[in-house]
């Protein structure tokens, strides 16, 4: 058992079991999640050599719950 719980709600939240000691240290390492979609129905891959393809640009919209 861990002493705190990742929420699974957007957005996330870390909740002690209990209250951490005045003074004591915290660190954490976090990973940004953004939710998008692709702006575009089509993309436009050009194959440069047999079976390789090539995309110059993807554009992605945000999406927000």
């Amino acid at each position: 058992m861990s002493a705190w719980t990742l929420s699974s709600a957007y957005p996330a939240s870390i909740v002690f079991v209990t209250a951490p000691a005045a003074g004591a240290t915290i660190a954490a390492d976090f990973t940004a999640l953004w939710l998008c979609r692709f702006a575009d129905d089509g993309l436009d891959f050009e194959e440069f050599m047999t079976m390789l393809f090539k995309l110059g640009m993807v554009r992605l919209t945000a999406v927000r719950p």
